[in-house]
């Protein structure tokens, strides 16, 4: 693929991961917001669904750093056991 091709993919890909991480964020929101009577916090809505949000792309990234941190660890382990075959 040319790099105009890969460039639009980019874009394209970008575009829509960025509506779907907003798509589930405010969905993350709007949860919490709902669920605010329930835990008592009838006056702090906008709180409990900020709250909620926060919460949620917290989990998100923590996952996130979990697998590059065994992506990381495994690449050393390769690397580390190629470095021993090699003498």
């Amino acid at each position: 693929m040319d790099k105009l091709g890969e460039a639009f993919v980019e874009l394209v890909v970008t575009v829509i991961g960025w509506f779907v991480c907003m798509s589930m964020a405010c969905g993350a929101y709007a949860l919490g917001y709902w669920l605010a009577p329930i835990f008592g916090g009838q006056e702090h809505r906008d709180t409990f669904g900020l709250l909620s949000a926060i919460a949620f792309i917290w989990l998100y990234e923590h996952r996130e750093a979990h697998d590059r941190w065994e992506k990381l660890k495994d690449s050393l382990k390769r690397l580390a056991e190629q470095g021993a075959n090699r003498r």
